[in-house]
């Protein structure tokens, strides 16, 4: 299968055209680091989950991670993503979920954005160092998960 400058989805269709990528700058510019990662991040999240019957989700509860899995995920998939969403998709009440955000909101990993269509609805994103850090660690992932996949 061949696109040429245009990068596709898994069933071939067009994300976006690379070539575009340096007119839209750096911090947008990372998306492509992303685009062959969003199957290994959806497992991330899935291995994730698949712990909870084993032992309990309270007690491998990790809010931090799983906000990270689930804005990096909709960064990866070029989807914007709400709090509430967040809220719904973690392991946490709702109130340690806003307070992760906050932290994390300090810790410059991730950015908040309001609706310009509905004042109550807030967009979180990937800050660009954090989006940059997260593709190095998904990358080095990859390699080390490389070893498990069988050998033809």
């Amino acid at each position: 299968m061949k696109h040429s400058a245009i990068t596709a989805d898994i069933i071939g269709r067009p994300l976006f055209d690379v070539s575009q990528i340096s007119a839209l700058g750096a911090e947008r510019a990372s998306f492509t680091a992303f685009i062959d990662l969003a199957p290994l991040i959806r497992t991330l999240v899935q291995l994730k989950q698949d712990i909870y019957p084993h032992y309990g989700a309270k007690l491998f509860c990790d809010p931090a991670w799983e906000i990270l899995l689930q804005v990096t995920l909709a960064h990866a998939e070029q989807r914007r993503i709400t709090v509430s969403t967040i809220c719904d998709s973690v392991n946490a009440p709702s109130t340690t979920v806003g307070r992760w955000l906050k932290q994390m909101t300090d810790a410059n990993l991730l950015v908040r954005r309001a609706s310009p269509l509905d004042a109550r609805v807030k967009y979180v994103e990937l800050s660009p160092p954090a989006a940059a850090r997260m593709s190095n660690y998904l990358r080095q992932a990859a390699r080390r998960l490389a070893v498990l996949s069988p050998r033809n």
